[in-house]
């Protein structure tokens, strides 16, 4: 058994089909793409796989377990993300690539929000030490943690900090 397994999954918004009885498996260490044009249903598939979209019907196995109880933010912690194809998030509030992995990883934090918003020790070391490991990582990507001016290596950081099992994403970096 792989692991990840897609079997007969489908989307339907009313007589739409977005997605039609897919099936696939993604062995461990394997890379798979999907490809397709402009409204084939790429990004309505990885949607699916992370419960952002509920399925119309079929079912997705990871590590043997049907990821169909699984909220979004559990699927995280078992190791599966995703990367979006909008990258102005990054830039909304003005935070730097840093910030920004930083505040994807908030998933590996052993401090809660209220320890973290007053300062206590615990929030500010755990912060200090993951600071650490992000800039040895951006560094590594080649990019500068100050600039937002190489974003896309964002999403390799991601998936580097969070030992995920699986990535999906919209646009791989080249």
């Amino acid at each position: 058994m792989g692991l990840l397994q897609v079997e007969g999954i489908s989307r339907h918004f009313g007589d739409l089909k977005a997605v039609s009885n897919v099936s696939f498996e993604v062995e461990e260490k394997q890379i798979v793409s999907v490809i397709g044009p402009n409204g084939a249903g790429k990004s309505t598939l990885l949607n699916l796989i992370t419960q952002v979209l509920p399925l119309s019907s079929g079912r997705v196995m990871f590590k043997d377990t049907d990821l169909a109880s699984r909220r979004t933010h559990e699927l995280v912690g078992m190791g599966i993300a995703r990367t979006f194809q909008n990258i102005r998030l990054f830039s909304i509030h003005k935070m730097n690539v840093l910030e920004n992995v930083m505040l994807g990883l908030h998933h590996q934090y052993d401090h809660g929000l209220f320890s973290a918003g007053i300062g206590l020790r615990k929030a500010r070391s755990n912060e200090k030490q993951m600071e650490e490991r992000l800039l040895k990582s951006l560094l590594f990507f080649g990019s500068n943690p100050l600039p937002i001016h190489r974003l896309r290596s964002c999403r390799s950081v991601f998936s580097v900090l969070s030992n995920w099992g699986v990535r999906l994403q919209p646009n791989p970096p080249c």
